[in-house]
């Protein structure tokens, strides 16, 4: 098959090489200007306490069983939980001391090996390239998550690494053209499509602009609702 031309692949790396230096939670032109709101992991990192409650049996409150981060003495603490209305262990976040605790999601799974990667993060940001080969690896896994919260929240941390360190990577192709072919990830077309063509090894890019209209107007899952 004919293979398309370089220069789409060139443009849409030079605007992803731009946009690297802008300071904002994610390339704009890679995510969309819809899209620019913190992620799941960005609410987790910036987040004063995290922590994990239980039922206790009497409506609207729950009783810290675990603390993520922030002080040790909230374990065994009440919360009061009448805005949070889902059953069993939650894991639960709030931005101060006085602000009301938000649940995240249910705690065990996925979502809870997620908090923790993003919990161990150093607190500076990558300052060498093993350091972001380092934090790309964390988020590996959860690339093309079935949650669309972890998967956005990965694809961004590997948007924000700079260009020399992406091509470094290696993401199975296959995989890639999966994740293109999700309405979930249909505000991350051009950052996947970048990363199809650069690490996928693919021979077949013709239908990379089909394939993302096609994504656009099928169906979308509810997303999951904690």
């Amino acid at each position: 098959m004919k293979r398309m031309s370089n220069e789409p692949l060139v443009c849409a790396l030079v605007l992803i090489a731009v946009c690297s230096a802008i300071p904002v939670r994610g390339c704009p032109l890679c995510f969309g200007s819809s899209r620019l709101e913190p992620t799941l992991a960005d609410d987790v990192r910036d987040a004063h306490d995290v922590v994990v409650a239980n039922g206790t049996g009497e409506p609207d409150t729950l009783e810290i069983a675990a603390v993520y981060k922030g002080d040790a003495v909230l374990k065994g603490d009440h919360v009061n939980a009448s805005d949070i209305h889902d059953a069993g262990p939650r894991i639960l976040c709030r931005t101060s001391t006085h602000a009301p605790w938000a649940s995240l999601g249910a705690a065990g799974g996925p979502l809870d090996g997620f908090v923790h990667v993003v919990l161990g993060l150093p607190a500076t940001p990558p300052a060498t390239d093993a350091e972001w080969y380092e934090r790309l690896e964390r988020f590996r896994p959860y690339l093309g998550d079935s949650d669309p919260r972890l998967a956005r929240s990965a694809l961004t941390e590997w948007a924000r690494a700079p260009y020399r360190v992406l091509t470094a990577q290696h993401v199975d192709g296959e995989k890639l053209g999966a994740w293109l072919m999700n309405p979930a990830q249909a505000d991350a077309q051009l950052m996947l499509s970048v990363m199809r063509d650069a690490f996928g090894g693919t021979n077949d890019t013709r239908h990379i602009s089909d394939d993302t209209s096609a994504s656009r107007t099928a169906p979308v899952s509810a997303p999951q609702t904690p």
